[in-house]
């Protein structure tokens, strides 16, 4: 896994400059928690807001006792697709990222010298992550606002008793109205005798 310094460092220059005009981080999350292996660490997310639209990042420092967080290891990932398509596969290959967003292919074309590096937007988040004071949790916890899931049998999701049984609407069918009889056939009226006309008189 590599330090915090060495992705920088091996960051490009105009990566790192576009990382200082173009990003805004707002920091969303800043825990210490321990992992499913037992190590400690210090979690950071934040939403970057940059020109090319707003993107989720996470720096995991996994030496959180250090006193300069710059030398420590960490974890990194980012949703935006310079990430996706030229660092992702590479960092993971040091362990400091896992495959997520792409598939897994090395970027031969993008970067053919295999550099592991940040983007701009875990540039921009970096220098908050640092200073960022980070909360203790305890995973073994119930999380504030959520109840853990009861048995079977406990709790509100108990039967408590039978309900009656609904029963089922079936629609009943129309009949159709009955069409009316149709009137036996009358013969025509013979034409009376009509007036004479004026010019027949």
């Amino acid at each position: 896994m590599l330090t915090l310094k060495t992705l920088l460092r091996a960051t490009p220059h105009p990566v790192r400059a576009r990382a200082l005009l173009q990003c805004r981080t707002t920091v969303t999350r800043a825990i210490l928690e321990t992992d499913e292996f037992g190590n400690r660490r210090k979690n950071v997310a934040a939403l970057v807001r940059a020109t090319d639209g707003d993107r989720f990042c996470t720096i995991m420092f996994y030496d959180p006792a250090k006193a300069d967080l710059v030398q420590s290891r960490v974890w990194a990932a980012c949703s935006c697709p310079y990430f996706c398509f030229n660092v992702e596969t590479v960092n993971a290959l040091h362990k400091s990222c896992d495959v997520i967003n792409s598939n897994g292919e090395l970027p031969l074309i993008r970067n053919p010298r295999m550099i592991p590096h940040f983007c701009k937007h875990l540039v921009a988040l970096a220098k908050f992550a640092i200073v960022a004071k980070a909360k203790e949790v305890d995973k073994t916890a119930p999380k504030q606002g959520h109840r853990p899931k009861p048995e079977f049998g406990e709790g509100p999701t108990a039967p408590t008793k039978k309900l009656p049984k609904v029963k089922q609407y079936t629609k009943k069918p129309v009949k159709p109205a009955p069409r009316p009889l149709a009137k036996p056939h009358q013969p025509l009226k013979k034409p009376g005798k009509q007036p004479a006309r004026p010019w027949e008189k």
